[in-house]
Formats: C-alpha cells, sequence, structure tokens
C-alpha cells in the first residue's frame, strides 16, 4: 500500500510539470527576434515610357575660339584656348581683318579683310596659326560674315554682301570647283543678312527685313522653300544652328529697348524660349558644338564688347570669358576638338 502510494504521488509531479511547461512563453528580446531580411540595393531604378537622363554637373567648357578684337589698335583676330586660357593674335597688321569663322577641319579660318587694296572686303583663308593666307573670294562688292559651309564643292561658303545697284545685302555661296559667285537670296526691297548652314540640314538659316521687321527664316541652301520662323514687333537677327541643327540661337529686341537677348528656338521655330535677362545689349550668339553653353557677346553703351557664356538651358548666371577694358572682342566662333 505504501509502494502504490508512493507511485501515485510521482504520477502527479510528472503530469504537473509537464503542463506547466506547455505554458512557458519565451521572452520577446530582440536578440531572441530574427528579423526580416529587406535587402537593400545600391541602385534605383525608375521606369517610365520615355527614359530622361539630367546630368547634375556642369560640364566644363572646352576647346577654342576664334574671335575679333581691336585689343592692338586696329582689328586683327584672335583665338582663345580653354586649355590654357592663353590668347594669341594671328593676324598682324595695319588694316582690317575680322568675321572670323572656323572651317570644318578646325585648322583652318575664314576671314573678312581689305588686304586687296582698292576691292573692298574680301574673305580669306589662313591656318590657325596665320600662316598660309590666301584669297577665297575676291570680287568688287564688299563681303562679310562668312560661314563655312561644304569645302571643294559648290556651296564652299556662305556671306552676304552690299549690292550698290540696289542698296541692299544678299546672301551669296561661293562655287568652287566653277570658280563663281553665286546669289541665293537678294531683292531690290529688302536685305538678306547673317547666313548660317546646317552640314545635317542642308539648310540655310538668315535675316531678312522683308515684312519691315528684322526677322528669322530657314530655307534651304539654294534659297527655296523659306519659311519665316519669327514674329514680332521688334528686330530677330543673327541666327545660328546647333552643330545638328535641332536648335537656333539668336538675338531679339524683345524687350522693345533696341538692346538683344538672346534666345533659342527649334529648328522648324517653335518652342522659342529666352535665355538672357537683362538691360544689356546681347549679341552674336553661337553654341558650343556640344550644345551645353551659348557663347554671345555682350555691348556696352560705348559699343564696345566682351564674350560671355550661359548655359543653353537658361539655368545659372551668365559667366564673363574675354574682355579687356576699353577694347571691343567681337564675332566669336566655337570650336571643340
Amino acid at each position: 500500500m505504501k509502494k502504490f502510494n508512493f507511485l501515485l504521488i510521482i504520477f502527479f509531479i510528472l503530469i504537473t510539470f509537464t503542463c506547466s511547461k506547455k505554458n512557458i512563453t519565451e521572452p520577446s528580446s530582440s536578440e531572441n527576434t530574427v528579423p526580416a531580411l529587406t535587402p537593400t540595393p545600391f541602385f534605383t531604378f525608375s521606369f517610365t515610357s520615355t527614359f530622361t537622363f539630367t546630368p547634375t554637373f556642369t560640364p566644363t567648357p572646352y576647346g577654342k575660339i576664334v574671335y575679333a578684337s581691336n585689343a592692338d589698335g586696329d582689328s586683327d583676330i584672335y583665338i582663345f584656348k580653354f586649355s590654357d586660357y592663353s590668347i594669341t593674335n594671328i593676324t598682324n597688321n595695319t588694316g582690317f581683318d575680322s568675321y572670323p569663322c572656323w572651317l570644318a577641319n578646325g585648322n583652318q579660318i575664314f576671314f573678312v579683310t581689305d588686304r586687296s587694296i582698292g576691292f573692298g572686303y574680301d574673305i580669306y583663308c589662313m591656318n590657325q596659326d596665320g600662316s598660309n593666307v590666301f584669297e577665297c573670294v575676291g570680287t568688287s562688292a564688299d563681303k562679310y560674315y562668312p560661314r563655312k559651309a561644304l569645302i571643294n564643292t559648290s556651296k564652299e561658303v556662305y556671306y552676304h554682301k552690299y549690292n550698290s545697284t540696289t542698296s541692299k545685302y544678299e546672301i551669296c555661296v561661293y562655287d568652287y570647283p566653277a570658280n563663281r559667285e553665286v546669289v541665293v537670296l537678294s531683292s531690290t526691297g529688302a536685305n538678306y543678312q547673317w547666313c548660317d548652314y546646317s552640314y545635317t540640314l542642308n539648310e540655310i538659316v538668315y535675316t531678312s527685313d522683308s515684312t519691315g521687321y528684322k526677322e528669322i527664316y530657314k530655307a534651304n541652301s539654294d534659297g527655296t522653300n523659306r519659311i519665316q520662323l519669327t514674329t514680332g514687333l521688334y528686330t530677330n537677327t543673327q541666327p545660328k544652328f546647333s552643330k545638328y541643327g535641332d536648335m537656333i540661337v539668336y538675338s531679339a529686341d524683345s524687350n522693345y529697348d533696341n538692346k538683344g537677348e538672346i534666345w533659342i528656338m527649334n529648328s522648324d521655330g517653335s518652342n522659342k524660349r529666352q535665355i538672357t535677362f537683362n538691360s544689356d545689349n546681347d549679341r552674336l550668339p553661337c553654341f558650343s558644338p556640344d550644345g551645353y553653353w551659348i557663347l554671345y557677346v555682350k555691348y556696352n553703351s560705348s559699343g564696345l564688347g566682351d564674350l560671355y557664356i550661359k548655359p543653353a538651358n537658361g539655368s545659372g548666371v551668365e559667366q564673363k570669358l574675354l574682355g579687356i577694358s576699353n577694347t571691343d572682342e567681337s564675332l566669336p566662333d566655337w570650336f571643340m576638338y
């Protein structure tokens, strides 16, 4: 009987211990909690119907700029290089050398000069160090603003010249194989000036006052299919194509004060937007070949110019690039290699 009671007590102890163990709750500490693994990606991507890349940095301008300056007392041609910020005078004579323009090879320069005594302003070419100077277009009329086209073809260089018979300016192109000048745009009642040529489009853009105001037009390289791109009761002038011809930069007197502001539009005349906002006189703009910068001339009240640059999207502030007190830096053209 004693043995039976003892076994019964042991049995109840085992049952009690087992039940109490089932009710034990693990402490909820961070050491005993396994966190859910959520991988952290190194890159995040956003997918939309159109992929747009917007750089968060400002590209450093590079290359070289040819321009005209009277720093030595008369108008000469200079080259500025971004690589070392050097300035080199590549023409040095007592005559008039101006309206420079890079050829497509970046090693030669068109310019206007009065070296042909008695024959007005003619178009010459030279190497970028000022050597190997030779005459390209030498008719009797004064010629201005040569623009590179297709070398050694029927469209080698575009320019505008003064027609003394009509007292108007007309746009011409020089036919190199035939050794002759071809008039592209001319009228007894209107001026045609400031022509630029696009290799990509095989088109020209230019200024004409045929409506009574100076407006910007586009046409085929032979002057056909003329399209007016600007309309306004003020001057729109000095257009230049971007490298691939998709945009045009120009100067407009949009403040009605006879002072220019810099504007950009698509090559079909759409999406016009103002780049500079000031009371200065900003003229003669051109794109950097990478399309990021606009280079232009800011003239003071004395008519003397300094060279400035500003991002083509209009952001940031304009930066003075070249300018010497009491001198005129003007007519720039930018080449990147």
